[in-house]
């Protein structure tokens, strides 16, 4: 039957009305191209034909597919999205009417006007009065403004006024209705007035009804005959353009399948065909096969759609799967967790790409919500598969690529400030293209070339402040500023550029200049993880350079600024145009993106409880999903909840019915998450499968286990042969990591010598312990010393106030800190006031350990004061905190500390007071002690974060050194010297410890990685 109905269709004269129902792969599609190929032949030119679809994304899925199958050049394109061919016919009815030529609304720009006049009402106390619980606060949010569109836009599809609305608001008691009338109203005016000739998408339909009223407008052209694609996915105004076209007798044929209408959130018509039938007073036909895929996935698709409402249709269901090919596969699984799930699902592709010849490009993963769509491309990514998610939908601001270049140029025309946060983020980014170690070299060159008589900045507002004029970093080496440098030039010459600029211009002057393309290009040349990342980020540019183009077209002369705001500060995503990718990569995908593709794998994803389906109610603040259905004079009882189900029915059937030869479905299981009634539905037909902890297989999981394997049979004399050929296979392949002069710890030694080979040995008191312990964790933390953390930060601050008022006098001290205390550089203001306040606790309790040991008779010697000893081939060098004498002629050493306390004997062996105990018999120490024997009272640790015995203070005292000790102290120290003057340094990671420490090298002990661990 389907046959017959096909050719019956494709045969029927060009100013024909055929409405055609079809299940999800019966052909509907390619019945409108073979429709329009087999005019062309019957001598109906094919610029007199179109075939419409509801969104752009779908007509550049299917106009290369035409006009492959035509073959012949147009003067246009064959395929066009509804709301462009409607914008074509009013934009020639104007030219025609001598009007202000159309301008088409982005759904950003509508959303800034509302939240403009929202505030601007809230401002003056003026505008509708809206019921509870809409409020003030209510009105301001994102939410709102969201359903205030939506209501808008399908007030317009209906063709209501506002004396229209405010009947129906009556009727169904619901004053929010009226309210947003009357701010609709008001939104029109101030349009009318702001922008002439600017409509939305609702209203651009609308507009070509009127304009149809009077014939197809010069410059259309003779429009014979249009195919119209999935018309279940066209609101309420599409139909009635569709109406007016017929009126004119133009030839429709027009396709639907209601079990897959993937926006009825967005006002489509699931009984579209139902209400054209008896409009037009046509039965539609039924295509009776499904050839898209086989027995198995059919039944899938079919024991979901007979859960959804008939829509006025219901016998497309019955269609069958064609005989002609196989039965295809349906494989479900349970992971334990979303990541497992990614790792999961990237197993599958790869053995199908691999194993089974499947293009990526012929791959798709489909999840329900779009915030798991990018944790699934960078997930997949990782693993060595190209994926690309479709921006279809998608804010270009949540692009990073993109919208680190539209702020830069945000930046530059003084749209932004350059805070220090983006300083460093557009510095450390594709633009800036600075490594890490490059901006601590630079970060330490300002703060060395700093006016130290001018009010202290944190170096990334010094970074901030060059960053934002020519030369700004002109008095650095240019070894270290060229490229922050290269960048300062590049804002300073779209700074430079005229209010007329166009924004196309300004982005290509960051664009270009920057060498971000070259960059990008060659990342999407290379093999590894970061090629799939930068075809994702070209495909945003691109896109942001078609809306630019977009925007200076139809604006002609505007002001740069309007575009930049309207993309970086508008909550709503416009509609983005992207070339069809030439990368084969996986799509990632909401269902919608997906409507009118097939692919020979899908994965659906997440089919959790709570999640897919997702009942909560839409619109809960102004129901702008009911408005159409009370126009029709629909009751006020209708079962919002089941009309959610349907909604998500038919969105899951619209994502299981992509696959041609194997659908995949996963959720996941654990305690925080459970599968849904949805993966019960289609796990009776599936064949399950296990979720495995093992990564999935990619070159790098291949590369890896080879070289990991190669190292165990190597320790274990085993042959390496076998496993030494693939490497070199790999190798050869140019596959990542393979070839052995990539691999860690086997580049030639730069240097054989021990660090000191000559001369004395340097030994510093605080780092005996940490010498004693792990040779190589000094080591690596002499040679790459990190930036100071604001808690080591504020000790410092603390001793060098104690130093200028080591009488302790708290307001002096105080004073001190507070003035550097900026200087600290704190992440979080919260976290600022915290440790202010810890600061002063400090301050507090040295005033009081002051005031006591002045009470008990103890006198300051020196503060900060510096020694030299050596011992044997050692050096030993240090700085003591503080000095202190009593009356009884008895001195103390002091240290200062900040962290927590400990007690007497915690510290009686403890290495750096011993060094200190040993320092008093240097030259330095010599100098400010009185003539005469020495008494020593040995040393102390000054705790002042937490008290001890009712003071606010600890001291912990080591006592004297004996003769015996300090001969073994000496010679620990000569030991250690002999440790450091090494060439090997041996140790464990002392920075990977115990659960909870901060790590403070990034490094780490594998041997299968460095060599010897």
């Amino acid at each position: 039957m389907s046959a017959r109905v096909h050719d019956e269709v494709v045969a029927a004269p060009p100013d024909a009305l055929s409405l055609v129902l079809g299940a999800p792969g019966s052909g509907k599609t390619s019945l409108l191209v073979h429709r329009l190929v087999a005019l062309v032949e019957r001598g109906v030119t094919p610029d007199d034909q179109l075939i419409i679809t509801p969104s752009r994304s779908q007509a550049s899925v299917l106009r290369d597919r035409v006009g492959i199958e035509l073959g012949l050049t147009t003067r246009g394109p064959r395929v066009r999205s509804l709301a462009a061919v409607a914008f074509s016919i009013v934009e020639a009815f104007h030219a025609q009417e001598h009007l202000a030529p159309p301008d088409l609304l982005q759904g950003s720009q509508i959303d800034a006007d509302i939240a403009a006049i929202l505030e601007g009402h809230i401002v003056d106390g003026s505008g509708p009065t809206w019921p509870e619980p809409l409020s003030e606060v209510v009105r301001m949010t994102p939410t709102f403004r969201g359903e205030l569109r939506e209501w808008m836009a399908r007030v317009s599809e209906a063709g209501l006024d506002h004396e229209d609305i405010l009947a129906i608001a009556q009727r169904h008691q619901r004053p929010q209705w009226a309210a947003a009338s009357v701010f609709r109203e008001e939104f029109r005016s101030v349009l009318a007035s702001a922008r002439p000739g600017a409509f939305d998408s609702a209203d651009i339909v609308r507009r070509a009804i009127v304009a149809l009223e009077s014939g197809l407008p010069e410059g259309v052209g003779n429009l014979v005959h249009c195919g119209i694609d999935d018309v279940q996915d066209f609101t309420s105004a599409g139909l009635d353009f569709l109406v007016a076209l017929r009126s004119l007798g133009v030839g429709l044929t027009v396709v639907a399948e209601p079990d897959t209408a993937g926006n009825t959130f967005r006002g489509s018509e699931p009984r579209a065909l139902s209400q054209l039938a008896t409009t037009w007073g046509v039965a539609p036909v039924v295509l009776a096969q499904v050839h898209r895929h086989g027995s198995e996935i059919r039944s899938v698709v079919s024991s979901i759609t007979q859960r959804i409402g008939t829509a006025g249709a219901g016998s497309q269901r019955q269609a069958s799967a064609s005989p002609g090919g196989g039965p295809g596969t349906v494989l479900s699984f349970l992971a334990p967790g979303d990541a497992r799930e990614a790792n999961d699902i990237a197993r599958i592709i790869t053995t199908a790409h691999e194993e089974e010849g499947i293009p990526f490009d012929r791959i798709a993963v489909i999840a329900r919500r779009g915030a798991r769509v990018g944790s699934l491309v960078q997930h997949l990514s990782n693993a060595g598969i190209p994926a690309r998610s479709s921006l279809n939908g998608q804010a270009l601001r949540d692009q990073p690529v993109a919208r680190a270049l539209l702020e830069a140029v945000a930046m530059a025309r003084g749209m932004m400030a350059i805070t220090p946060d983006r300083a460093v983020s557009l510095l450390t980014g594709l633009y800036g293209a600075m490594t890490n170690s490059e901006l601590r070299r630079l970060r330490f060159a300002l703060r060395v070339g700093a006016d130290p008589e001018l009010p202290y900045q944190p170096v990334d507002a010094l970074i901030a402040e060059a960053l934002g004029h020519r030369g700004g970093f002109a008095l650095l080496d240019s070894a270290v500023s060229r490229k922050a440098e290269a960048l300062a030039a590049l804002l300073d010459n779209v700074r430079q550029e005229p209010g007329s600029t166009p924004i196309t211009d300004l982005l290509w002057t960051i664009w270009e200049g920057s060498g971000a393309a070259a960059t990008l290009r060659a990342q999407t040349a290379s093999r590894g993880t970061s090629r799939g990342f930068a075809h994702q980020a070209l495909d945003s540019v691109v896109a942001l350079f078609r809306q630019a183009s977009d925007f200076v077209d139809a604006s002609p002369g505007a002001n740069s600024e309007v575009f930049l705001e309207s993309l970086l500060m508008a909550d709503v995503p416009d509609d983005v145009i992207v070339p069809q990718p030439s990368w084969p990569a996986v799509l990632v995908s909401t269902p919608p993106g997906v409507a009118g593709s097939e692919f020979d794998l899908v994965c659906v994803t997440g089919v959790n409880d709570q999640v897919w389906p997702d009942l909560r109610l839409r619109g809960s603040l102004l129901a702008p999903h009911l408005v159409a259905g009370a126009a029709r004079g629909e009751d006020n009882t209708i079962d919002e909840r089941r009309m959610v189900l349907e909604d998500e029915l038919r969105l899951f059937a619209l994502a299981v019915s992509r696959a041609r030869q194997t659908l995949v479905i996963s959720a996941s299981e654990s305690e925080e998450s459970r599968p849904s009634p949805l993966f019960d539905v289609v796990d009776a037909f599936a064949t399950r499968v296990e979720s495995l902890a093992t990564p999935p297989f990619s070159p790098r999981s291949l590369v890896g286990g080879l070289r990991r394997d190669l190292v165990q049979a190597l320790e274990s004399g085993k042959d390496t042969a076998a496993m030494a050929g693939d490497l070199a296979l790999l190798a050869r392949a140019s596959v990542a990591g393979a070839h052995p002069s990539k691999w860690w710890g086997l580049a030639p030694l730069s240097s054989t010598k021990a660090l000191y080979h000559e001369g004395p040995i340097p030994i510093s008191p605080s780092a005996l312990a940490t010498i004693e312990e792990s040779p190589i964790e000094w080591f690596l933390g002499s040679l790459a010393r990190n930036e100071s953390s604001p808690d080591r930060g504020l000790g410092t601050l603390l001793h060098q106030a104690w130093e200028e008022h080591p009488e302790g006098s708290v307001a002096a001290i105080a004073s001190i800190v507070d003035k550097r205390f900026l200087e600290l550089e704190y992440e979080a203001g919260w976290i600022e006031a915290y440790q202010r306040r810890v600061a002063h606790g400090m301050i507090a309790a040295l005033g009081d350990y002051c005031a006591d040991r002045v009470a008990e008779g103890w006198r300051v010697l020196a503060s900060e004061q510096g020694f030299e000893v050596t011992v044997g081939p050692a050096i030993l060098r240090g700085t003591l905190d503080r000095l202190e004498i009593n009356a009884r002629g008895e001195v103390q050493i002091v240290d200062l500390k900040t962290g927590a306390g400990k007690t007497d004997n915690a510290i009686a062996l403890n290495p750096q007071l011993f060094a200190y105990q040993l320092g008093l018999s240097s030259d330095q120490i010599a100098e400010v002690l009185p003539p005469g024997d020495t008494v020593m009272a040995g040393a102390a640790l000054l705790f002042v974060k937490e008290g001890v015995r009712g003071k606010s203070y600890r001291l912990s005292l080591q006592p004297p050194m004996e003769p015996t000790t300090r001969e073994e102290f000496v010679s620990r120290i000569e030991k250690a010297a002999t440790l450091v003057a090494a060439a090997e340094f041996a140790g464990e990671p002392l920075s990977f410890g115990p659960i909870g420490t901060p790590p403070r090298h990034r490094w780490h002990f594998i041997a299968q990685v460095c060599g010897d661990a």
